[in-house]
C-alpha cells in the first residue's frame, strides 16, 4: 500500500490514522500493544501501537512501530 506522508522533525512515534492501520490488518479493537500518547493540546491518552510497518523513501526502507491517532 502506498500513501502520502509528512516528516515530522519534533515527532517521537511515527502516527498513522486508523483507517490505515484498518487497510493494513491491524485489529484496532483489541490491540495487542498500546502507548500513552500527549497530544497538542497537552491531552494523554492511550493509543494502539502497531508493526512493524515497512518504510521506503528513495533507495533505503526500514520497519518500524506506529501510533494509531
Amino acid at each position: 500500500m502506498k500513501v502520502k506522508c509528512l516528516a515530522d522533525s519534533g515527532s517521537t512515534y511515527l502516527c498513522v490514522p486508523e483507517h490505515v492501520a484498518t487497510q493494513l490488518g491491524y485489529d484496532l479493537i483489541n490491540p495487542k500493544q498500546t502507548r500513552e500518547a500527549t497530544l497538542a493540546d497537552g491531552s494523554v491518552k492511550k493509543k494502539p501501537y502497531i508493526g512493524p510497518i515497512k518504510v521506503d523513501f528513495e533507495n533505503r526502507y526500514c520497519y518500524v512501530g506506529a501510533l494509531v491517532l
